[in-house]
């Protein structure tokens, strides 16, 4: 669905505006389009980073992407960038073949989906899940009517696709079975409903606390019409709610309301209750006809919300224009030349920002933007996202990114595997007892996979000498 949002994204001109923005002397802009991942799920195999970024941190410390268009789908595509380190992108579960990264709050918890499989002969199944920047998966709890079916398919249909700043709540999707039909005699196949669902930190993990699955009933729904929203006396088809993002305070999710007609209707959930901008999918009855006319203007998206409360979005109207808008925090529609993916501070940010495109998220003050850029490979001819980050100077020392780069360090992610960067030629790893279990060259992970829980030093070679490390399996 991402991939529909960015398509439309790109329709229709982008004029200069008179709107606030970052000073551009001060910003970095740092692409990731030739930057290699080494792959240990496929023997060490070092793919280019594709994707984009889906969001930043709040405080600008964190941001998290990954491949939904799946051209690197053995590599799940998720990865992290780090301010403490901005050169860099740290890929987050590799030993998971599908696996993403949708957002993460300022403490580092980072929300998507992995995939869990018994063995290799049977099927992966996707769930939502967390993770600390150095930990690993959790699994979200799902309810009890959750699609396993859905759930294996090639495509990330469940999702954790937000999280507020302080992560106390987890905002996602998830595909619900609300009934049966039979298709063929003796062949059925589940009703589903791809419905919000809200998870609230309870301690060290999370529990379910909403599952929005009856979205736009008679009474609570609204509508803006005229300037105010109206409360709507019928109920509103609801087919699908996909959220975009959270509000800080966990109390409006934005996103996009999937009519009955297909419609793609820019809305937000707030106190539970569906509120749409704009109806562009229910049917009318057109006086004169023989038959009520549907009424699909293929929509938009709500993108974000900013600290503030306003939102960001656009629609397509029935004339197929482009139309592009910001929901104000005190209920007010205001329409833009521009189309406007984030704000903060007072700043709006157009979609091509600081040599992004798109840019699809800020952190709260405006000095890290994120998102990506498209290129074309060369020997297939598609195109393809990769992705960028821009950053104010004084976010990350900048003037020291060369010793950054050089500096050696070692993490360890997931169960098995633990990633060098920096600048060496090799590194030994070693067991407790003394014992070589591991030699590994520039920018080769090493896999602890099969080996014993306990500790490993891992001795680096660099240009300065060598590093010792240790590292707890």
């Amino acid at each position: 669905m991402k991939k529909f949002l960015l398509a439309c994204a790109c329709v229709g001109s982008l004029a200069l505006s008179s709107t606030q923005s970052v000073n551009a002397q001060t910003m970095v802009t740092q692409s990731f389009q030739d930057f290699m991942i080494s792959d240990p799920y496929y023997g060490g195999e070092t793919m280019g980073a594709t994707g984009y970024f889906q969001h930043v941190s709040s405080n600008g410390k964190y941001a998290v992407g990954y491949d939904d268009s799946q051209i690197n789908f053995q590599l799940g595509g998720a990865f992290l960038w780090q301010a403490s380190d901005p050169t860099e992108l740290t890929p987050l579960g590799l030993t998971y073949n599908r696996i993403s990264a949708c957002d993460v709050s300022n403490d580092g918890i980072i929300v998507g989906s992995f995939e869990q499989r018994e063995d290799e002969e049977t099927n992966a199944v996707a769930y939502p899940g967390w993770c600390t920047v150095d930990g690993e998966w959790q699994q979200l709890p799902v309810p009890a009517n959750y699609s396993i079916s859905q759930a294996t398919d090639e495509d990330f249909t469940a999702e954790a696709r937000a999280i507020t700043a302080d992560g106390k709540y987890i905002v996602g999707n998830l595909g619900l079975k609300v009934g049966e039909k039979e298709i063929l005699e003796g062949n059925k196949v589940e009703i589903l409903r791809d419905a919000p669902v809200v998870w609230e930190k309870q301690g060290d993990s999370y529990v379910i606390s909403a599952v929005y699955d009856q979205l736009g009933q008679a009474g609570k729904n609204k509508l803006y019409v005229d300037g105010e929203l109206v409360e709507q006396a019928d109920s509103v088809t609801f087919t699908q709610f996909l959220v975009n993002d959270v509000s800080d305070d966990g109390k409006t999710i934005v996103g996009v309301n999937v009519a009955g007609t297909g419609g793609f209707n820019p809305a937000f959930i707030r106190d539970g209750e569906l509120v749409q901008l704009f109806n562009c999918g229910e049917e009318e009855d057109n006086e004169g006809e023989e038959e009520d006319e549907t009424t699909n203007f293929n929509g938009g998206h709500i993108f974000s919300i900013d600290a503030e409360g306003n939102m960001y979005g656009y629609y397509v109207d029935a004339d197929a224009n482009q139309m592009y808008f910001v929901y104000t925090a005190d209920g007010k529609l205001e329409y833009t030349d521009d189309l406007y993916t984030c704000g903060a501070n007072g700043k709006r940010f157009k979609r091509a920002e600081q040599g992004l495109n798109p840019a699809y998220c800020c952190s709260a003050d405006g000095k890290v933007i994120a998102g990506g850029g498209m290129a074309t490979d060369e020997i297939t001819g598609y195109d393809y996202n990769y992705p960028i980050i821009c950053y104010d100077e004084a976010v990350t020392s900048v003037n020291k990114i060369d010793n950054i780069r050089k500096n050696v360090n070692v993490k360890f992610a997931g169960r098995n595997l633990v990633y060098i960067t920096g600048e060496y030629s090799s590194a030994d790893v070693y067991a407790a007892d003394g014992t070589l279990v591991s030699r590994v060259g520039q920018g080769t992970p090493v896999n602890l996979s099969g080996r014993s829980a306990g500790t490993y030093v891992v001795k680096v070679q660099t240009a300065d000498g060598e590093k010792t490390f240790k590292v707890a399996k």
